[in-house]
């Protein structure tokens, strides 16, 4: 994703007509994260699992985006059934970035012995993200939960 990419997924994360939202946000904090850990990690297994977790938060970014947009339109249709079908992929993508986030805390924990002081406020940065991308995607599986509970 280059810059021009970056500012693009901004853009459509700020526009209130999309729906790139809260999932979509904690995923890219999660790639983000994965990606500072992959560089540190350097020529090891964790790195191939860091790069591993990178690719799969950056595609949770846009099916985040999508199933959103399902459940928008259920909700617009005012068909419950679907729409519970709709929140229970919805909730499904945030459990992902979740684990994704729990893994890439325990590498970041893993490899600090091994980075070099210089670079462990890099880590520091990459734990910050990955911290916030679980309690973003906790907290968005926890209202999805209580909107399906909700549903009759």
């Amino acid at each position: 994703m280059g810059a021009s990419s970056v500012r693009q997924l901004l853009e459509q994360t700020a526009d209130r007509r999309s729906s790139y939202g809260g999932g979509s946000a904690a995923a890219f904090s999660c790639a983000l994260a994965a990606a500072l850990v992959e560089k540190l990690a350097g020529r090891t297994g964790s790195a191939t699992t860091a790069r591993r977790l990178r690719a799969c938060c950056t595609r949770l970014i846009e099916a985040d985006a999508q199933a959103f947009a399902r459940v928008v339109r259920a909700g617009a249709r005012q068909d419950r059934q679907t729409l519970r079908r709709a929140l229970t992929v919805a909730t499904d993508i945030p459990c992902q970035v979740g684990e994704c986030a729990q893994q890439v805390l325990s590498i970041a924990r893993r490899i600090r012995a091994r980075v070099s002081p210089s670079y462990r406020v890099d880590l520091d940065c990459a734990q910050a993200l990955a911290r916030a991308a679980k309690q973003s995607a906790q907290a968005l599986v926890t209202a999805n939960r209580a909107w399906i509970r909700q549903l009759p």
